[in-house]
């Protein structure tokens, strides 16, 4: 009876290590979208940065005098 007690404990690990690897896989998946997700949107809000950086200069460089002299404060 030792030995039937014995395979029912080594089934119940069995199915404890399935379900752990299950949890575990669960989990991995869902911190790789999690993390896609959190690495687009930054991507996204860098691009709009830039392209706004972009603007600024161009803007700065529009309004800055061609002659290269500074204008002469009244």
């Amino acid at each position: 009876m030792a030995s039937n007690d014995s395979g029912q404990g080594e089934a119940s690990k069995d199915v404890t290590n399935a379900e752990v690897q299950a949890a575990v896989d669960k989990l991995l998946n869902e911190i790789t979208v999690t993390f896609s997700k959190v690495s687009a949107e930054i991507t996204t809000k860098l691009t709009e940065m830039s392209n706004r950086l972009d603007q600024l200069e161009a803007s700065v460089m529009a309004d800055k005098p061609k002659g290269g002299d500074p204008p002469n404060p009244a």
